[in-house]
Formats: C-alpha cells, structure tokens, sequence
C-alpha cells in the first residue's frame, strides 16, 4: 500500500508540477499587458484598501488653529503626508497604506505633540483630534496609548482581522476568506465553499461576496469566485499566502465608494516592504496518528498534509524603493468517506422486499414472474447472462452467476455487502503553489507607485462535493490557474487633494475534467469530447465501456453515461465537466478633496468581463434514469427491477458543444461626502451609479423562449439589457459624549446584484440561455416539419434533448434504446413530442404507420425585461468605549429585497395523474409547441427579509488576553424558489442559511512568563476560536429530480412532474430533534405502498389503513380533495387514498403526510431543522527568541478539539425513505474539502515558523 501510494505520488508530482510550472510568457504579458493599461488608461475609481486619518486641531479653551502643521507618518516606510489645517482647523490624510502611523502637530506658540501608535486598517476611518498646549515649538508632548477602539465617523459595520490576528488564529487550511466568519451577520456554512454563505439575509448563497486585493476586484465572471483564495469543485484552490496579508477588513452596509455584490466586500490589503528586512518561513502538517477516525468511516484513513512557504521583504533604497515577496505551498493525500445506497450483488434471501434491494433476488422474482433481463443492465451490474444459473427462480442460485458479467468484468455498483449501504473512502490527493512579488516606489512626498504579481497553480483528483460515488475512477481532477496583475499610483498635489489610479488584469482557467477521461492528468480536454476512457485513480483504471460492458453511448462525451436508479443515492458514472477560461481587465480612479468640515470622494471603476467555456455536466456523456413512477416495465415492478429489465423512463443528452465566449463591461461612479456637521454628529451622503452591458456571445449563441411567436423561441443574443442601477446611501455617526466613548451610528442605503454568468449561460443547470433550440429542426404532433436548417428562427442547437419512453397507464409501451452493443444516443437537434402520431394506437418502428416523433426538447428563457433585483439595508447601532481597550457595539440589522430572480417551469403540467404520457399532455404548451417538455423560464418574482440583533465584544491586549466575541440572533425569510406555480407564496418560507442563533469567538491568551533556562518558561501562548451555529434549514420536497434536471418527483404526488410539498401535521419540533444524525426518520406504510416498496425502505408495515399512527389519520384527513380526470371522468382524490398508497412519515403526535392527488400540501418552505453544528479550534504556541531579531514558534493546533459529530446535507427527499432525514457525511467530505474543510472529526496538525 504505501509503494501505491508513493508511485501514484509520484505521478501526480508530474501532473502537478507541469500544471502548476509557470508559465513566464504568460506572466510576461499579464505584467506586460498591466503597465501598457495603466499608462494608456484614463483615470478611473477603485474601492479601496487604504485608511484614513482625520481630526482637528485646537488649543486648551477648544478654540480652532488654523493653519497648524500636520505630519501622518508612516513609521514602517518612512513616508510623511504633510498637511495644514484648514480655517476651521480641520485636517484629513486619506489613502494611507495600512499599518501603523505617528500625527505630529505643531503650530507657532505651542508645545509640538507626537500621537504615536495610530493603527489604519483596511478601509478604517480614524479620527485623531489633538489639542496643543502653550509653550515652545521646539518642545514635544508624545502620547503613546492606543486609540479607543470605537467608530465615529460612519455606520459602516464589519470588522478588521490584522496580520497578527490571523497569524495567531488556528486556521485550518490558512485560507483568509473563511475567517469573515467571525463577523457578525456573516454566516459560513460548516465545511465552507462558496455555495454556502450568506450575509445579512441575502437572499441568493452564492453572489454576494466582493474580494478586492489592494484595491481592485478579482473575482471571476463564470462563478463569481475569488481569484486568489477561492474554492474549485472541492473546497479551496489557489491560495493567497496567509502572511502575505497585511490585514483583512470585511465590510457590510457600506459607503457609497463600495458597490457591486450586496454582501460582503473583503478587503485584502496586501504587505510591502518596509526600510527594515523581515519576513517569515514555516512549515504546517500532519499525519494519520495526529488525526481522529472520521465518524462514518469504519477505519482511521490515511492522512497526508503540508502546507508550507516563506516571505521576505525590505528595502532597495532605504525610504524610496521596497519589495516584498511571498510563496505558499499545499500537499494532500487523504481519502473522503461517505456512505451511498447502491443495489447488492448478496442475496438478501427470498421474499418479496428483497428484489428491491438485491440484484440477485430481483432477477430471480422477474424469472419467476416471466419477465425477460436486459443483458446490458447485466453486464453493468456485474451478472453474466450466459450462465444457465442466471435463469433460476432463487436468488442465491442468480448470485452465484454474479461474480462477473459476460465480458469477466465485475459489476459497476461496486457493493456485495448485505444490505444497500455502502461505506467508501476514496483518495483526494494534489496540491498548489501560490507566489506573490510587489514592489513599492516613493517618488516623492507627492508622488508613490507599487505594482504586484500573483500567480497561483492547483491541481488535485478527488470526490466531487455533494456527490456520492461507487468508482472511485468517477472521481473529478480539477486546475486552477490563477494570475492578478496591479498597479497603482497615488498624486497628492496639496493637503487638500489626493488622487489615486489603479489598473489591474486578471487571468483565471479553472478546468474541470473525468478522471477515467484524463490519462496521466490531462487537463487539454476538459469538454470530455473526444477523449478516450482509461485513465486511473491510485491504481483504479476506468474500463472500456465498450469491449468489458457492451455499452455503446453514442454519445460525444467520454465514459459511461450517468445512470440513476430511483431510490439510490449512488449512481452509475458521474460527470461535471467544465471549461473555464477569462481575462477581465479594469481600471479605477478616485479623487479625495477636505474642504472645512467636508470630505470629498470621488471616482468611477470600470472592469472588462471576457468569458469562454462551459460547465458541461454530464450532459456531453449523457443521462440515464430508471425506475420514474409511471414508467413502469411490468405491473409493480420495483425502481430495481426497472433497470434489470432495460426499462428506461427517459433520458438526457445535448446535441453539441454549449460552449460560449462572452464579454460584459461593468462601469460605476459614486460621490460621498464625510460632512462633519458638528463636532459630535458625521453625516455620511453617498450616491452610487452602476451600469453593466448585456452579456453577448461573439457568436450570438443566446436564445430566449417568446410565447406568441411560430416556433416559441428568438435568438437576442443577450440575456439582461443594459443595467442601470441607482444606488443612494445614508448614514451618521453622533458622538453622545464629545469625548469619543459612546457612539451612536445608523444609515442605508440600496446596492444591486450581479448576475452570475453560470446560472443563465453555459452553467449547465436548469437555466441556459445558449441551449434554446432555435436551429434545431421541429416537428409538431402530426410528425411534420415545422422548421428545419438553414430556415430556421436561429442557429443554436446545443440544446438538451430529453426524450422519454411511451406509456399507458403507468407501463412503458415503447421504451427507449438500451442493450448491448446498441448505440443508445442519437444526439441530433430535432424536437418534437415524442409521442406517436396517435398517442391511442401502439407506437409502430420509424416508416410505419404510427412511429414515434423525435423527443422533447427542454426549453430556456426568461422576461426580456429582466432586471437586477435591489437589495436594501439598514442598520443603528450603540458603541461604546469602556477603555481604550474594551468596547462593545450592540446593533439591529434589516435588509429587503424585492424582484428575486425566479426560475420556474412555465410549461408545468395540469394537476392530474402521475407520469409518462399523461403528464407530458397536459403542459399548457403541448398543442401550440409541442417539441418542448419543460420550460425554464425567469421573472422578477420573489422577495427575501432579514431582522437581526449583532452584538460584538473586542477586548485588546489587557494582560495578554484579546478577544473578539460576536453573537447574532436573527431570523432571514425568502422566495427564490417555486415548487406550485399556482401558489408561489407557499414558497415563502426561512432562508437556506437562515441561523437564528449564532455565536463566535476569537482569542489569544499570552501567558505571563518567567526568565528560566532555554526560556522554557517564557513565550507561551493559547489561541482558540469557536463557531456554534443552531440548526440550519431542511427543505423537505417529494421527488428525487431525475439526473440532468428532468424535474420528476419520485412520488410525485400532484402529477406535475414537479417536486411537490406535503403536509407537516403537528409542531415540527419532535422531527427537529430527530432529523440531520444518522438515523431514518420513522415510517409507515401498507405492503403495497411506495414508502414500503422503496429500496432499502426501513419503514414499518402496517396491516391495513387504520393501523397507520394516530398523527398519518389525522392529517390525512384534515387534507382537501383534489379532483382529476381518470379515463376522462373527473374523480374526487383524498389525503386517506393518498396515505394508503404512499405512506406518512411520524414522530409521537406529529406527521408528514401526502397531499390528495393532484394537490399540493401545506408545509413551507424549509419548515424543518437538522442538528446543531459546534466547533472548537485550539492552539499552543511557544516562542524562543534566538536575537533580537529572529523569533522561532513552535505550534500545536487542533481543529474540532472536542470531536464533536459534526452533520452534513441532510436527505430531505420524502420519497426515499432509506435516505430522508439522514445525514450520511461529515460537511468537510460533502463540500469536496476533507482536510481543510471544517466539520470534520478532529485533526491535529504541528507547525514551526520563523519570524524576522
């Protein structure tokens, strides 16, 4: 094992290594291209990473001094801003680089006074007033105690974590980004990821973050993801080196010069060189022995993790010329354990439940009931149908021609236990490299320009998030490329005026690619088109699907197609392919102008978005799915049974590439004034406008659907027309005192969201612009052609095809192709209703007298009018000072928005009858365009609330203690979803990430220390953080969606091919306690009933329909009738005939009952909780100062010290019984991210660090 392990090591090393190597004609021309912009380039405005300090100066009575002299020096660097106080005495010093400054003011007649120890950080605004005493200029009075920490100047709120506060937290993974979390209103879902955040209530998880590094944005077009520090397909990628940061300032409810996502700015300001050498090496890791058994996994899995680097900065002319360089690398190899229900090749033993769950046992129930196998089902569940055994009625007989299929290759589902649930833990393994270089030239006391280069390398295989797999050669292999380019340069004319340019460019290619699809870590063809199966996973080799299977996809995409199998967590196959590639360039100016009580700040920003690739998915390679309700093989047949009859319920495939190359530009002005209006009360005036450019393709691949028109469909090329957005901002800050130690502070104001190009175009999801079939060829019901190319609306025809077998009654009629050596795709632009010339005859072969016409096609589109929704926000807080050292903000935070994008599916069906043919006919666009199946479609619909109390406490250096404790209760609602087009509001319901209760806290603890031998008593220090978070959210729907996004439920209760809600009977508090652990939820149904007849079903049987719990009767009763057409005659449905054939779900005098058919039921959105998440990091660190100079620590850090369970996504498919409820990962491994993804068990890791 560890020779396999090395040698697989070793041949990712070279995959790696020539991955990440740099490539120096592209960092030449990033860096090249950078300076030509920057000396090319009109002023334009940034959101800035610098601070500013301002105050007044008088005498003793109080009385202003006019014209005093001011120095703000930056003690690091040398630099001095000189300035002179106005008329009414008043100074300001903006865009100062952060760290830390002296204010000296002197004036004829008056003692000079020093204020030493002035902290600016990243977007702070300090306030330091000096009064001046009589006597000789050449006399100085020196003031070093630190400033209270309390803010007078605006209502702004957020946070700053230094350099030294990051250093000293234990922070798995050394990501800066993750640490906004000890914010308050800012909520990280445990195991982290960029889908699982949210601020403030904002209503989308994803959008809502803005990442500037010195001052401009990086963050990507595609997925809205940082460039540095962001997260792939499996938690963090590129990383910024951690003691690169000078500080990070995170902001919320800000100023007008901040816009762009509501949210979050993170404010990254990087460290320069200063006119003494420092700089840092260290070295992190750990092994198995340091790390606890990970509580789904039966054994403690190897553990392999380095993470290491170096920085070095100084002069190269002392108070002229700086630089500052930066490297951190990352080195992992663990393994992911999850659980997965997959059908067993053991024979479970004879009875009728067993052919549910068993291969064997359900062959030998078909044999027994005459029903024929499919020889490609076999041979990919590893059964050889060449064995006379295979014919028997007994299940032990069947398995004992299962050891292999015909070819002597095994089974796929790759699980021979007894029972569905499989434990797995396959191998994640890879690394980055992460390098940064700036330079930072003082020209003169007017004049300063710095530049910097960051180039980052990623490349790693391992378990994609929230997906749980059977091979682990269906593992993903993800790069990330990443590079950032700045340069800025700042001109201070005079002490009233300040002007600062900035240019930047960015380079991003983040591929996605199928391991058994990427021999020797090839990432040149992340498409998946055209290549060749076979590549390997520490040691596991993808088979050819072809010679060892007899399968034959057809499709363009390489490996098996995804197979689903209703009921089954896991799989067959899995794609999520992705081509990622862009270039943004921007530039940004500001103009700062004091004039008396009034700070000026102006600017613009402008960012040019180019974008080209795809997430691709699976849907190249294709989707399978079995086992649909009301696409049934034989009479009762089992999901199981539906696949080992070759039985397919529908299929997905698109019929050419999706790949898209789209440019945007985004342009925003603001003004604000700091209006000083007394010397207690600051009035913050801001106005911001933000315009963005439709997003085009180069190719004009972008279609919309357009009720009214022939075919249903335009091609506009665009998605959102040209945004202008205007976005006013409010706010004060009254100093109740005058003395600066209770402060009260509120404002508004109104900032719009941004779309993120993945969920409207190549995003590979339910919503696709570029996939509206606008050249494909249409047929409508009478199988004639209604257009075909070149006479076509359009030319796209990447379009997904989503044919769907023939069925009467609930029994497929005519199925689709599935056998051995058959080519099971046709993947071909033609789009009809994929029903017979005349649904009431049986289907006849093509040339016939009723053949089938070509399948559906999944429409896209939206409202031609569609808008970027508002998000307004609130905020009055209280500070107060209690010492210069301790204070306390305590603030209600509100936030609205209205006009959500909505996505819903315009062609849903009638209420009625479940499944097949039934369905399809009753869309409401089945006689007008009958070659579309669903309709995705997007309005401004929804509106999201947010209320919430924050609190912080920050405590400062008293004795060696420091502190940082934050606490929220909040309550966050939203609509951005809908389940019953008749009802939307039913969809109004709590936030995924709402937490109403959210407590943080940071601390640091210097022991005080003793003179003894090799200082063993000296230079201790306890470090810790805490995240309790209460139970998040569970949505929970019937219907498992088909794989692809078909949209059919499971069960689906209301017959319109959508997932549908039940009823919650009863408080939800006996299911809260129960739900989100690793357990089922109790159930119960009749032996015929679908709860009952679910694989791997753990639900009781009851003997008749009054034996149900007391809770299912009644709920079921209090459920209204719905009414459908059965044969044509309209039929009353009940909750009781409802419960009979599905079953409930109870807990003590509470139940989950399904609705009448054809209706919806009752529970809203998000209704139930999971568990409560509590984490615990913790750290010793020792120092021994070898010079004066040099300081070595040694760490010790443990991450979930206390090794609590920590739950990830928990089922909430009330469908599949054997799944719902229950939590089957821990959120590290669910978030692709086992080593430095929180919610893990415990891990412990061992440091040293140089520091000079």
């Amino acid at each position: 094992m560890a020779t396999q392990r090395g040698d697989a090591m070793s041949r990712l090393a070279a995959v790696v290594t020539r991955w990440m190597r740099p490539n120096l004609r592209k960092t030449s021309q990033i860096l090249g291209a950078t300076i030509v912009a920057f000396l090319v380039c009109a002023p334009l405005l940034s959101q800035l990473n610098t601070g500013r300090i301002s105050g007044a100066i008088t005498d003793q009575s109080g009385g202003v001094i006019a014209g005093a002299k001011v120095a703000v020096i930056d003690v690091a660097r040398g630099e001095t801003r000189s300035l002179t106080t106005d008329s009414a005495g008043l100074y300001a010093a903006p865009n100062l680089i952060p760290g830390t400054y002296t204010v000296r003011a002197e004036s004829q007649g008056f003692q000079a006074l020093d204020r030493e120890n002035v902290a600016v950080t990243a977007g702070s605004d300090v306030r330091v007033d000096i009064t001046l005493q009589p006597g000789a200029q050449t006399q100085t009075i020196t003031v070093t105690e630190a400033l209270p920490i309390i803010n007078t100047t605006n209502a702004q709120t957020g946070g700053t974590l230094t350099n030294q506060e990051l250093a000293d937290l234990p922070i798995n993974g050394r990501n800066y980004r993750w640490q906004s979390n000890f914010v308050p209103g800012v909520v990280v879902g445990v195991g982290e990821g960029s889908t699982n955040q949210s601020v403030n209530g904002t209503p989308l998880r994803n959008g809502m973050w803005n990442f500037l590094f010195d001052g401009l944005y990086s963050e990507t077009f595609f997925t809205l993801e940082a460039g540095a520090g962001g997260t792939g397909e499996g938690g963090d990628a590129t990383l910024m080196p951690l003691d690169a940061i000078q500080e990070m300032n995170v902001v919320l409810n800000p100023k007008a010069e901040y816009g762009w996502a509501p949210g979050v700015t993170e404010n990254i300001s990087l460290k320069s060189g200063t006119n003494s050498m420092h700089g840092s090496a260290y070295a992190y890791g750990r092994d198995t022995s340091l790390d606890a058994r990970n509580p789904f996994a039966a054994t403690n899995q190897p553990v392999a993790f380095e993470q290491f680097g170096a920085t070095l900065g100084g002069p190269i002319k002392k108070d002229k010329l700086f630089y500052f360089v930066a490297y951190e690398g990352e080195r992992l190899d663990v393994t992911s354990d999850f659980t997965v229900d997959t059908p067993t090749l053991a024979d479970l033993g004879p009875g009728s439940s067993n052919a549910k769950s068993s291969i064997p046992d359900a062959i030998a129930a078909m044999n027994a009931g005459g029903h024929a196998l499919n020889a490609l089902s076999a041979n990919l569940a590893g059964c050889d149908v060449t064995d006379p055994n295979i014919k028997s009625t007994s299940g032990l007989t069947v398995a004992l021609a299962c050891t292999h299929n015909q070819y002597g290759a095994p089974g796929l589902f790759n699980n021979t236990s007894n029972g569905t649930t499989q434990t797995h833990d396959f191998p994640n393994f890879g690394g980055s490299n992460n390098g940064l270089a700036k330079l930072d030239y003082h020209i003169n006391d007017h004049h300063s320009l710095n530049g910097s280069i960051y180039i980052g390398r990623y490349a790693e295989y391992l378990v994609p998030r929230n997906t749980q797999l059977v091979q682990q050669y269906w593992e993903q292999l993800l790069g990330t490329q990443s590079a950032m380019g700045r340069l800025v340069e700042i001109w201070t004319p005079n002490a009233s005026w300040l002007n600062e340019a900035r240019v930047g460019i960015d380079h991003g290619n983040r591929p996605v690619v199928r391991a058994e699809c990427a021999g020797n870590g090839d990432f040149s063809n992340p498409s998946g088109v055209g290549a060749k199966p076979g590549g390997s996973v520490r040691g596991a080799t993808g088979p050819n699907y072809l010679t060892q299977y007899g399968l034959n996809s057809g499709a363009a995409g390489c490996g098996i197609p995804t197979i689903s199998i209703t009921g089954f967590t896991g799989n067959l196959g899995f794609g999520n392919n992705r081509v990622d590639w862009e270039n943004p360039i921007q530039g940004a100016d500001s103009v700062s102008y004091t004039r008396g009580t009034h700070q000026f700040k102006f600017g613009v920003d402008v960012r040019a978005e180019h974008f080209s690739g795809a997430k691709m998915l699976d849907s190249q390679s294709g989707t399978v799915s079995f086992g649909n309700r009301g696409f049934d093989a034989f009479a009762d047949a089992t999901a199981l049974e539906d696949f080992l009859a070759g039985a397919v319920a529908s299929e997905q495939i698109r019929a050419a590439s999706n790949i898209r190359n789209i440019r945007s530009t985004k342009i925003g002005t603001f003004v604000q004034d700091d209006w000083r209006i007394v010397p207690k009360l600051t009035l913050n005036l801001g106005f911001r406008w933000e315009g963005e450019t439709p997003e085009r393709d180069a190719g004009g691949l972008l279609g919309n659907f357009a009720p009214g028109t022939p075919t249903g469909m335009v091609q506009t090329n665009q998605v959102f027309k040209f945004q202008s957005d205007w976005e006013p901002r409010l706010g004060f800050a009254y100093d109740v005192t005058g003395k600066g130690t209770t402060v009260v502070r509120g404002g508004g104001g109104v900032m719009y969201m941004i779309p993120m190009l993945l969920n409207w175009i190549a995003g590979g999801n339910n919503q696709d612009y570029g996939g509206e079939p606008t050249g494909a060829a249409l047929f409508d019901a009478a199988g004639n052609i209604v257009q075909a190319p070149p006479n076509t609306v359009g030319n796209i025809t990447s379009v997904l095809v989503a044919p769907q077998s023939t069925t009467k009654a609930g029994l497929i009629t005519a199925g689709l192709r599935w056998g051995t050596n058959v080519t099971l795709f046709t993947p071909v632009a033609k789009c009809g209703n994929g029903l017979p010339i005349n649904p009431a005859l049986p289907p006849t072969p093509p040339g016939g007298a009723n053949p089938v016409n070509p399948p559906t096609c999944t429409g896209t589109g939206g409202d031609p009018n569609l808008k970027l929704f508002p998000y307004y926000f609130w905020n009055l807080n209280v500070q107060h000072a209690f010492t210069n050292n301790i204070s306390l903000d305590v603030g209600y935070v509100g936030s609205h928005s209205s006009d959500i994008f909505e996505t819903y599916d315009v062609n849903t069906p009638a209420p009625g009858a479940t499944g097949g043919n039934a369905e399809l006919m009753r869309r409401p666009f089945f006689s007008t365009y009958p070659w579309f199946s669903t309709i995705n479609y997007s309005g401004n619909f929804g509106s999201s609330n947010y209320a919430g109390l924050q609190t912080n406490l920050t405590v400062r250096n008293i004795h060696g203690l420091t502190l940082n404790g934050n606490y929220t209760f909040s309550h966050a609602l939203a609509q951005n979803t809908i389940t019953d087009v008749r009802n939307p509001l039913l969809d109004y319901g709590n936030l995924e990430l709402d937490t109403r209760h959210h407590f943080t806290l940071t601390g640091s603890y210097a022991i005080p220390g003793f003179k003894s031998p090799l200082q063993m008593l000296q230079g201790w220090a306890l470090n810790a953080s805490v995240n309790v978070m209460s139970p998040l959210p569970l949505n929970a729907v019937d219907g498992k969606s088909g794989v692809g996004g078909s949209g059919r439920g499971t069960l689906d209760v209301a017959g319109t091919g959508r997932l549908a809600r039940w009823t919650l009977y009863g408080p939800g508090t006996p299911f809260n306690q129960i739900l989100g652990g690793a357990q089922t939820i109790p159930c119960y149904g009749l032996s015929g009933s679908s709860l009952v007849k679910a694989a791997g079903s753990p639900c009781n049987t009851v003997a008749s329909a009054s034996a149900f719990p007391a809770a299912c009767i009644a709920g079921a009763t209090n459920e209204a009738n719905g009414s459908m057409l059965v044969g044509g005659v309209p039929t009353v449905t009940t909750g009781l005939q409802q419960l009979s054939a599905i079953g409930c779900y109870a807990v003590g005098s509470s139940a989950i009952v399904p609705p009448a058919q054809g209706t919806f039921g009752t529970m809203s959105l998000n209704e139930l909780r999971g568990k409560a998440f509590h984490l615990v990091n913790f750290s010793v660190t020792k120092d021994w100062k070898i010079t004066e100079r040099l300081t070595t620590q040694f760490r010790v850090e443990a991450f979930n010290v206390l090794n609590q369970t920590q739950y990830g996504t928990v089922g909430d498919d009330l469908g599949s019984p054997r799944s719902f409820g229950l939590s089957q990962s821990t959120p590290d491994v669910e978030h692709g991210s086992p080593v430095v993804g929180s919610g893990g068990p415990r891990e412990m890791q061992l440091a040293l660090r140089l520091t000079f």
